[in-house]
């Protein structure tokens, strides 16, 4: 088990606060993310507050954990990690060949922030991708290996999960002060009531497959 701990910029804080209702919101906070680890090492946790907090979570699952005011949210890595302990920086890769740099982690996210990439065909996507590596002339991009991850990540089950305090709009039974939320979508999303706040070590448990199941009834 592999779990590193950040405090996250004002950056990647203010990202974490929009809402997330579809795939494109997550896969741009995913693409932030990726900066923000490449640029930063990982903290010492005593000085980590609460509610301005990033897990990275390895295990059998590979997850990340967004600590903020009022909610913890979660969903999956689908990257490799590796830490230089010198240092404690981080490497993230994609399958054992595409390894993420400045300008691929850059590049990665200008495509994602692209308004109309998700719509159209796949086709359209390897399309998308070359016009903004020329129009940008970003150079040393290998184009195929850049359009399997983007379509990659437009394919993946990325497991959202969030737990909300959510004072204002509390409604009784109907929307319960404390409660989890499971999908991002408005179309499948399910509201599960909690009796008291949650902290993220509760979160991850929940996740793990290697730990005791919960029960709900």
């Amino acid at each position: 088990m592999k779990k590193f701990e950040f405090v996250l910029s004002d950056l990647l804080y203010d990202k974490a606060m929009l809402p997330i209702r579809t795939k494109e919101d997550l896969l741009r906070l995913l693409a932030h993310t990726i900066k923000f680890l490449m640029l930063h090492s990982v903290a010492d946790t005593t000085k980590i507050v609460d509610n301005k907090k990033l897990i990275l979570y390895i295990d059998k699952m590979s997850r990340l954990f967004f600590c903020v005011k009022d909610k913890i949210f979660s969903f999956r890595f689908p990257f490799y990690v590796s830490v230089n302990m010198e240092d404690n920086s981080i490497s993230i890769s994609f399958k054992d060949y595409f390894e993420f740099d400045s300008i691929k982690s850059s590049l990665l996210l200008a495509i994602l922030e692209q308004e109309d990439l998700f719509n159209g065909t796949l086709e359209n996507v390897n399309e998308k991708i070359l016009q903004e590596i020329i129009e940008n002339e970003w150079e040393n991009i290998d184009l195929d290996d850049m359009c399997e991850l983007v379509k990659y990540l437009m394919l993946f089950e990325p497991g959202y999960l969030r737990y909300d305090h959510d004072v204002e709009h509390a409604n009784g039974e109907m929307h319960p002060e404390h409660h989890l939320d499971i999908f991002f979508s408005s179309n499948v999303t399910m509201k599960l009531g909690l009796k008291n706040s949650v902290e993220s070590e509760w979160l991850i448990d929940l996740v793990n497959i290697l730990t005791e199941c919960k029960y709900i009834v």
